[in-house]
């Protein structure tokens, strides 16, 4: 379980802002240790920013094209 919401916290933070990639650092020592607790706060809050990233990433999009 820990390392797969590992894994997904990974591919997440790829996608999100450094914010969230912080709170991964905060959580644990190591990702791969996350407990469950820690994956799932990092999940809510990714998904939060992942609305402000997606709109953030489209228009920066629209603008290189």
């Amino acid at each position: 379980m820990c390392r797969r919401c590992a894994r997904d916290v990974q591919e997440m933070c790829k996608r999100c802002a450094g914010d969230v990639q912080e709170m991964c650092r905060r959580c644990a020592r190591d990702v791969q240790e996350m407990c469950r607790r820690c994956a799932r706060d990092v999940q809510e809050m990714c998904k939060r920013r992942a609305r402000e990233m997606i709109l953030t990433a489209t228009l920066t999009n629209s603008m290189h094209n």
